[in-house]
């Protein structure tokens, strides 16, 4: 009957709450307080349980101020830490399988931080690598502008697939999930002095592909097929579903 009692008083309240030995000794009636004390350890672990995935800490292995922008509109309060993870693009893996070892590489980096400095406990942490890729050939951001315009000339008129790769790495237990998104981007035929102008922004020196859809580069393109997000360098939607086999979101 304790068990009744229960589901009662849960059905009324958001939240389930703890009772004083006087609010036992009356709704419980002829229970004892035994019986209703086992059912109310129950919930009060129960409580923990949930508090304690409510506490989990995120934090963001990227100082791009672009992933940070996306990555607030989700709600979820995190920090920011820069990963100082060597990218390595010449790794003997598939494109898609590369974008997840570099985005898992940068979190990795910050969870070993995390517990050197014993900052483990209920934190995760993501890890986001974004490159281009154009009939093989894989394009990270470039070093000069004479290797920004020879970018630009090569993806002119033409489709290439911008792939992100994810990480979530859990710092305490070292759990982790990976995926790789891409999305398909065309451009429009770019004159010389299109790619010119925008070179010396400087902005291309930045984002890989030697452009950002987000800036400078907009009219650059004709259209996309996939996640906008994704071509930014962090597609939100699949890195919520992923948070969410966290307990998070």
């Amino acid at each position: 009957m304790w068990h009744l009692i229960l589901s009662n008083r849960l059905s009324v309240v958001a939240e389930p709450e703890l009772l004083c030995l006087a609010e036992v000794s009356t709704k419980a009636g002829s229970h004892t307080l035994d019986t209703y004390g086992v059912c109310l350890c129950m919930v009060a672990v129960k409580l923990s349980v949930c508090n304690s995935v409510r506490m989990k800490k995120v934090v963001l292995a990227s100082v791009s101020p672009w992933r940070k922008k996306i990555f607030s509109t989700a709600g979820i309060p995190f920090s920011v830490e820069e990963s100082g993870y060597e990218e390595n693009m010449k790794l003997q893996l598939a494109p898609r399988a590369l974008a997840r070892r570099l985005a898992l590489g940068k979190a990795q980096a910050v969870a070993a931080r995390l517990r050197k400095r014993a900052q483990q406990e209920n934190t995760l942490v993501i890890g986001a690598d974004t490159f281009a890729v154009f009939k093989g050939k894989l394009l990270g951001k470039p070093r000069t502008s004479a290797q920004a315009t020879r970018m630009l000339k090569m993806l002119s008129g033409r489709t290439h697939v911008l792939l992100t790769g994810i990480a979530i790495v859990d710092s305490k237990t070292g759990r982790h999930i990976t995926k790789t998104v891409g999305t398909r981007v065309t451009f429009r035929r770019l004159s010389a002095r299109d790619i010119a102008r925008y070179v010396k922004t400087g902005e291309s020196l930045t984002v890989a592909g030697g452009y950002a859809i987000q800036g400078g580069a907009a009219g650059f393109v004709e259209h996309i097929v996939g996640d906008y997000n994704n071509i930014v360098g962090l597609p939100l939607a699949p890195l919520i579903e992923a948070l969410r086999r966290f307990g998070i979101g």
